[in-house]
């Protein structure tokens, strides 16, 4: 399912600060429904996403609403991911979970030899399409209240910018918990991985200096 309010809608990609943007959207909205989703294909299923990352191919929603979601760098996003699965149930299907590894760079190679052309980039392009034109906006989780302001402005939405400012990060396990600097690997394995994620570097972080 996605998330709407009067006059926008909200696609949460995995691991994309979507918990905080939801939490934000009902503080300083006042207001936050559920879309439900109308069908899945087989081929998102083997995405393992869960029933609250719908994508807009799979939501039954108002196209007069303002559609946006937040992407995130592959860097950030595998290692967000890998941190997490210490404190997650790794029985639970969940995209890539079936790949993961303790050690991180062999989780990445993993990934690697199953998706040469980017994992993370099938994921986002199911969401933002091939040509990033599906959605009206798309916000980096690396900005994120900035960028969900300016995403509630262009969908002219009544809201509390100030409440969003204020508002405390939450689900960071992947960034602040004890496993966050474990993540280490090697130079090489780091070019491969952007490599294969060349198309999320080029469509949204061609001028990104960090993570």
């Amino acid at each position: 399912m996605a998330f709407r309010t009067k006059r926008t809608i909200f696609y949460h990609i995995p691991k994309t600060g979507g918990q905080w943007v939801k939490k934000a959207i009902l503080e300083s909205t006042g207001g936050l429904e559920r879309v439900p989703g109308k069908y899945i294909t087989d081929e998102v299923k083997s995405l393992r996403l869960l029933g609250s990352h719908q994508i807009p191919a799979t939501v039954r929603h108002d196209e007069s609403l303002f559609s946006f979601a937040f992407v995130r760098h592959p860097l950030s996003w595998y290692r967000s991911f890998w941190a997490s699965r210490f404190e997650d149930s790794l029985d639970k299907p969940f995209l890539i979970s079936w790949l993961w590894d303790k050690n991180p760079e062999e989780f990445i190679r993993n990934v690697i030899r199953k998706y040469p052309r980017g994992f993370l980039t099938k994921v986002y392009r199911y969401y933002v399409g091939k040509d990033c034109n599906r959605l009206d906006f798309v916000g980096r989780q690396e900005y994120l209240a900035d960028d969900l302001i300016l995403a509630l402005k262009l969908g002219r939405e009544n809201f509390d910018e100030d409440k969003i400012k204020k508002l405390e990060r939450i689900n960071i396990a992947g960034t602040k918990s004890k496993y966050r600097d474990s993540f280490k690997i090697s130079i090489a394995v780091e070019k491969s991985l952007l490599d294969s994620e060349r198309w999320i570097i080029n469509n949204y972080y061609d001028q990104y200096d960090g993570f």
